[in-house]
């Protein structure tokens, strides 16, 4: 899953927050907060459906780096810079 976020990101440059967010959900496991996020997205207007831009693509790519290799604390660091 994580191989075809990098290959999207070199190709196109941009990925989609929402799917981005949905797959991080999807892979803790935690099928209550998938459910819940799916209600919330549906009521907030969706706000994350939407491209990244290019001057995120490094910070996602850092991010999903971490997280595959299992480094919580600097995938957090990456989310964070990122917000």
């Amino acid at each position: 899953m994580w191989g075809s976020f990098f290959v999207k990101l070199e190709i196109e440059s941009t990925i989609n927050c929402r799917d981005v967010l949905r797959e991080i959900i999807i892979t803790s496991g935690n099928r209550l907060s998938l459910k819940v996020w799916f209600q919330l997205a549906v009521y907030a207007g969706d706000r994350l459906n939407r491209n990244s831009t290019e001057a995120e693509k490094l910070i996602i790519q850092s991010m999903l780096k971490s997280m595959q290799l299992g480094y919580e604390k600097e995938a957090l660091k990456a989310y964070e810079h990122k917000c």
